[in-house]
This record gives structure tokens, sequence and C-alpha cells, in this order.
């Protein structure tokens, strides 16, 4: 009785922490519907994600951090919306862990992350050429 009641506890604070979290790519305000409304001229960072993507999750709390710390609009993409869909196609995204660094209308297309040691995490060089730097 007593592991069922912890169990329950659990999983409460799981789906919880799911609906209420807002450290995720996919609860940022800035999406793949808002980003098809700016102007291509605009500077912005377009993240693209997938769920479940072990790259795209072992870079996301260093993403989310950089990306509230700049000036230029980032918006995450969801690579299986439709709108991502188009997105994927339009910047020839092959992977889901890439960020479009655009500036002054010029596209740079990077990847975000990499397996080191056996853990997913964010690249340290895109990080500084993305976020940081000149035309922050």
């Amino acid at each position: 009785m007593l592991k069922k009641f912890f169990l329950g506890v659990i999983l409460l604070g799981i789906c919880l922490t799911g609906l209420f979290g807002s450290n995720s790519y996919a609860r940022q305000k800035n999406n793949q519907d808002n980003f098809t409304n700016l102007k291509e001229s605009s500077n912005s960072n377009l993240v693209f994600y997938k769920k479940n993507c072990p790259y795209c999750e072992g870079a996301e709390k260093e993403i989310l951090e950089y990306s509230r710390k700049t000036t230029i609009p980032t918006f995450f993409i969801d690579t299986r919306s439709n709108n991502g869909k188009t997105l994927v196609k339009k910047y020839n995204v092959r992977y889901a862990s890439t960020i479009i660094k655009i500036r002054e209308g010029k596209a740079e297309k990077y990847i975000y992350a990499e397996k080191q040691g056996g853990a997913y995490r964010a690249k340290q060089d895109v990080i500084k050429k993305v976020f940081g730097g000149e035309n922050r």
C-alpha cells in the first residue's frame, strides 16, 4: 500500500513538471509559428529540436540559458510540427540539434550538441558563435 502511494506521488510530480515546467524547448513562447510571421531580414536564432532527441535534450539547459541572455530573438522549432517541417526544408536541416543564426538576412547553420564521454552536451564553440560576441 505504501509503495503504491509513493509511486502515485512520483507520477504526479512527473506529470506536474511536464505541465508547468518552462525549461524545455516546447514551452518557449517563441516557436515555429511565431517565426513564420517574422521578416527574413530580421536578426534571429532558430533552434531546431525533436522530442526525445538525446542531443537536443543534452544541450537544452544551456541553450535556454544563453537564449535568455541575448537581445537577438531565439525561436524554438519543433522539427515535427507542420511549420517546423517547412523550416527544416527551407534551411536544409538534416539533424534536429541544429541552430540557424540569421544576421542581416544571412543564415549560418550549426550543429549545437555532441556526445562526449557517453554524455550529450552543448558544443561550446557553437554557443559562443551564436549567442556571444559581435551582434549579440
